[in-house]
């Protein structure tokens, strides 16, 4: 079993079998659920027979609805076991699992279980499989630098546990894969690296918006939450740096809500940036194109991020990016070729990496067709063949080596 993010191709013989298989997909936490939709809208066109469990529900995308069979249960709810030790981290969170999902699952005999992570789901997961043979088949999203530290050996205890009884997991990156493979000790033939969680342009452009960024070009976007972690203030920073170099012909775009926005505020302020940063709040998902198209660069400058969808997203969009080195989405990214990796700590590097695309306009269209073209092979519809094809690998009774 290949590890390599791009190497693994299912075999279209492979999915002829699917339609016959039962698949449950088990979900604590789907508040932000617009990228999943679009994938399990193109595996319920391999494996009809699937239904997704979910514990917390954010709602349809417009033009979803009825698209794939859903099951909210009531009852989930997170726990935090630890507070994180620095603001820019995760909390330590389990998130609850409501006795209905053994009762669910006992009704609908799936054949795979997709869960993620280690959580208590899992567990549940993993009681079917003792009761039923069901395979059980792990999603884990990716690994950040600063997550790796967080581990406490009693969580470390629980995946070493349940590992051996996992019949399969994929990673949206290599680094994923190769923490199953060292720390808990799965074997390479049940480990895949392919991104999962992935970018869909129609979904972002469903509700059509001619609004524009503010500023002078290039523009420069941030997309996320806007708290410690997503790593803002040293955007803020690396903005004030080129301005005492006397350089103002750019623009600094903060789309996003969070606990700081008032700190945002107050930062552009004080540094002296109001000509060149601007925040301009939430923007609805199904809008989210006209940002991404309006941009000239995007910048990621995150802290602690397991994977980094809007990472992906800027790159369909055919954007070159500035990715900071603790996202795991880094993977995605080609140095030097559509973008920069860069320690956003290091505001007189990040700053230069802007100026790079200040100076040359021109790398802008050549780093942006290289971040379309990275990314052109990861589409939902790709996600769902190659999940399609681990789930029935394992389900296959006969031990074909179909995956």
């Amino acid at each position: 079993m290949t590890s390599a993010i791009a190497d693994f191709v299912p075999h279209p013989e492979t999915l002829a079998g699917s339609k016959k298989m039962r698949v449950a997909w088990l979900f604590p936490m789907m508040r932000r659920t617009h990228y999943w939709q679009p994938v399990f809208r193109e595996f319920t066109s391999l494996v009809a027979d699937n239904t997704v469990f979910v514990g917390c529900w954010g709602g349809f995308a417009a033009g979803y609805e009825g698209s794939f069979k859903l099951r909210v249960l009531n009852g989930g709810r997170p726990l935090v076991l630890k507070k994180k030790e620095k603001e820019e981290q995760y909390d330590s969170a389990l998130f609850w699992a409501p006795a209905s999902i053994l009762v669910e699952l006992a009704r609908f005999r799936p054949d795979v279980i997709f869960t993620t992570g280690f959580s208590a789901w899992t567990v549940c997961a993993l009681v079917q499989k003792l009761l039923a043979r069901s395979r059980v088949i792990v999603l884990w999203d990716g690994n950040s630098v600063h997550w790796k530290s967080q581990i406490s050996k009693a969580r470390h205890l629980q995946r070493k546990l349940m590992a051996p009884f996992l019949d399969f997991v994929v990673s949206n990156m290599c680094e994923g894969v190769e923490y199953m493979r060292r720390s808990l000790s799965i074997p390479d033939h049940k480990l895949l690296s392919h991104p999962y969680q992935v970018a869909d342009l129609a979904i972002l452009d469903t509700e059509i918006s001619g609004e524009k960024l503010p500023g002078s070009r290039p523009i420069f976007l941030f997309v996320g939450s806007i708290e410690a972690r997503k790593g803002w203030r040293y955007l803020v920073a690396a903005a004030r740096a080129l301005v005492c170099e006397g350089i103002n012909r750019f623009s600094v775009v903060f789309v996003g809500a969070g606990p700081e926005e008032k700190k945002l505020r107050v930062a552009i302020r004080e540094c002296g940036v109001q000509t060149v940063a601007f925040h301009v709040g939430p923007v609805p998902y199904r809008r989210m194109a006209s940002c991404y198209r309006n941009a000239d660069v995007f910048v990621f400058p995150t802290m602690d991020d397991v994977w980094g969808l809007v990472l992906l997203e800027a790159m369909a969009f055919g954007k070159p990016v500035i990715c900071s080195r603790f996202a795991g989405a880094r993977e995605m990214v080609a140095d030097e070729e559509n973008g920069f990796l860069a320690d956003p700590r290091n505001v007189e590097f990040l700053a230069a990496c802007m100026r790079r695309f200040i100076d040359d306009p021109s790398l802008i269209e050549r780093f942006g067709a290289r971040s379309r073209e990275l990314i052109a092979p990861y589409t939902p519809r790709r996600a769902a063949q190659v999940l399609a094809s681990v789930a029935l690998g394992t389900w296959d009774r006969k031990g074909r080596a179909t995956v």
